[in-house]
């Protein structure tokens, strides 16, 4: 009988999730989406979804409680980085190419000019 009770108990009243357990729960579901793309509505929600948060984010949607924002914010970093990663290892990256883009977000390569003594010089 009380475990019928317990039951019904954790039915009616479930225990409260975190918010940060929730975010990281629905960016995990945003990864899934996003990798199996290939539906335009799936697309679709995807990019909803990250311009709500973005809305969010930047204050065009109000009502957002500030321990919540901070929070939404900290794991919303965290989905962005592990993107870049993901983007990243997926692009076949040489060492250069991949400190280029962790730095800056492009795969650009800048040739740093160096002063060559003429006995240096490769062009001699």
């Amino acid at each position: 009988m009380n475990a019928e009770i317990v039951r019904i108990l954790e039915r009616e009243f479930p225990e409260p999730l975190p918010i940060s357990e929730r975010l990281a729960a629905l960016f995990e579901v945003l990864d899934v989406l996003k990798s199996g793309a290939t539906d335009g509505n799936i697309d679709q929600l995807v990019t909803g979804v990250e311009e709500t948060v973005e809305d969010l984010l930047q204050g065009r949607i109000s009502g957002i409680d500030p321990a919540a924002k901070k929070q939404l914010q900290t794991k919303w970093q965290e989905y962005l980085a592990e993107q870049a990663k993901e983007a990243a290892s997926s692009m076949n990256l040489d060492i250069e190419e991949e400190h280029a883009f962790n730095a800056s977000g492009t795969t650009g390569k800048y040739v740093e000019t160096h002063d060559l003594d003429d006995d240096e010089d490769p062009r001699k």
